[in-house]
């Protein structure tokens, strides 16, 4: 069974893809973003996870839909600017940790030639 770290992992190779950043909270480029929002959807509590799993799911959405239009702002193909568009209602129904997890993983498979 995967640990939080390793099913957030993805998210923070997303945005610091999308920026070309190091890790770290600007742009959102930490796995405890992630990791806080699925603990929390487990029950887990503590300072981290005050703020709740559905307003940490709102900051993660907003957090990729930022990356996305990082990537769009670059010399980027045609395809794969369509399919991160798609990625988009994907991303704005997403209600859980897992839901938005295989986004993320949609969207590292259209950027991976983008590293």
């Amino acid at each position: 069974m995967a640990n939080s770290y390793t099913e957030a992992a993805p998210y923070e190779t997303f945005i610091i893809r999308a920026y070309k950043c190091e890790r770290g909270t600007k742009y959102g480029a930490d796995v405890s973003f992630m990791r806080n929002l699925i603990e929390s959807e487990k029950g887990k509590t503590g300072a981290a996870h005050l703020a709740g799993s559905e307003r940490q799911l709102q900051k993660i959405k907003e957090y990729l839909n930022n990356a996305i239009d990082k990537f769009l702002s670059r010399k980027i193909k045609d395809n794969q600017k369509q399919a991160l568009e798609l990625l988009r209602p994907k991303i704005a129904i997403a209600s859980s940790s897992v839901e938005l997890r295989q986004v993320i993983v949609e969207g590292l498979e259209i950027t991976d030639n983008l590293q």
